[in-house]
């Protein structure tokens, strides 16, 4: 019973590469190992991870980009479902709700997983791109709709009137172990993700840094706005904060580190806040998406959604003065991560 097949459909995020629903992807392979296997498109993009059981579809020609466009999308999603019947699963995964038009006509268990806020996935040109017959094709065909929060079930079933025995609640987990040991209090401050400015808003922190000179602010990850992130250092002349490239040391980055940041406008539940939690590190966060709530309770501070400068400033100034108290918050919210929970949860699905 507990040999089946699982495909995880990663088009657009390689397990190989850098990003939250690659982290996820490859904390799912860690727990259901040889059972789990990646169906990704091949990628230009740096692969910084080895891993396994990784099936790709090779890149397309320009002729066959164009006319699939054409076509709305058909070419692909044929050969995706080709690939898809070839590999024969017995549970799909699907970080995209658009997977169901190749999976609807598929015997096999069908879980959506959030990987952002819930208004965002349905505007989003990745996720249901504002199309109400695909959201009605979730509600009839999806077996799961797998979200981080209970306050993401509440809106998903009261506000979009998704069936409430369909939705259940998974906190993301991620690879890294929990530290033991409160940390020593340091101040560098420390943000890592995918360098796109429009959501992950680095701006806001790197500003910032101006009023908090003896703090240094260390950013890991590559992206479309590097350029523009590196160009706003220079102009504004802030000499305490360093771009520090793309890295599969997420473990030595963080314990290097005193305080995890992240100013984004748009998130699900990010998985690079449970690694920190899980490495004892305070958060400070934004309260912009409904999983924030979940991830700072008393084990940092959530900032309001509207941006203030100055209350962030005091946020870091809070934390580094109450350190301990907050990393042991943290370290206490951390267990609930761990791979064997999650595990747990996620084989009650799978195999009930």
């Amino acid at each position: 019973m507990k040999n089946k097949k699982i495909l995880f459909i990663a088009d657009g995020c390689h397990p190989g590469t850098q990003g939250g629903i690659q982290t996820f992807g490859r904390a799912l392979q860690k727990m259901f190992k040889d059972n789990l296997i990646f169906l990704a498109n091949s990628t230009k993009n740096e692969k910084i991870f080895k891993v396994d059981n990784v099936i790709e579809i090779s890149q397309e020609s320009l002729f066959f980009k164009i006319l699939n466009k054409l076509l709305k999308n058909k070419l692909r999603e044929n050969k995706t479902k080709r690939e898809i019947k070839r590999i024969s699963p017995d549970i799909c995964i699907l970080r995209s709700p658009q997977n169901l038009k190749v999976l609807k006509e598929i015997n096999c268990k069908k879980i959506l997983v959030q990987h952002t806020r819930l208004d965002g996935y349905l505007a989003s040109k990745s996720y249901y791109n504002s199309e109400e017959k695909l959201f009605q094709m979730s509600k009839k065909y999806l077996d799961y709709f797998i979200v981080t929060s209970k306050y993401d079930k509440t809106i998903l079933n009261k506000k979009y009137k998704f069936p409430v025995g369909k939705i259940k609640v998974i906190r993301h987990s991620c690879e890294l172990n929990l530290i033991e040991d409160i940390k020593k209090k340091n101040k560098n401050l420390i943000m890592i993700a995918r360098l796109d400015n429009e959501s992950k808003r680095f701006d806001l922190a790197i500003r910032a840094m101006k009023k908090l000179p003896e703090f240094i602010l260390k950013i890991y990850g590559d992206g479309p706005d590097r350029v523009f992130l590196e160009n706003l250092i220079i102009s504004e002349k802030i000499d305490n904060v360093c771009l520090c490239g793309s890295t599969n040391e997420v473990k030595e980055k963080l314990d290097e580190a005193g305080i995890f940041v992240m100013t984004s406008d748009i998130e699900g539940y990010p998985i690079t806040s449970i690694e920190a939690i899980r490495r004892g590190l305070p958060i400070i966060l934004r309260d912009t998406f409904e999983g924030a709530a979940d991830i700072v309770i008393n084990n940092g501070i959530l900032l309001e959604k509207k941006w203030d400068e100055n209350k962030f400033i005091d946020g870091i100034n809070e934390i580094y003065n109450n350190y301990n108290e907050y990393s042991k918050n943290s370290l206490e919210m951390g267990k609930r991560h761990n791979l064997d929970i999650i595990k747990n949860n996620w084989e009650k699905i799978f195999y009930e």
